[in-house]
């Protein structure tokens, strides 16, 4: 919901795994799309997340994307 889509930005590109507890010692896991998918798809998938269970945060543009993209390389 946050007006800066970078932390999403990040774990579908990058993906994420929530931690453990004393019932499982995994979390679950989201796999990382940022080899598979453009910037628009990202981007896409993202809108999808915030915007989906009631949820009406602002759309991600492609370029926010690319930004992250960036930061991620360096």
């Amino acid at each position: 919901m946050a007006n800066d889509p970078a932390s999403i930005i990040r774990v579908v590109l990058v993906g994420g795994q929530a931690g453990g507890g004393a019932a499982a010692t995994t979390g679950p896991e989201m796999p990382a799309f940022g080899t598979i998918l453009d910037d628009a798809r990202v981007a896409g998938m993202a809108d999808y997340i915030r915007s989906s269970w009631s949820n009406s945060a602002p759309a991600v543009d492609p370029g926010a994307v690319r930004k992250v993209c960036e930061e991620l390389s360096k």
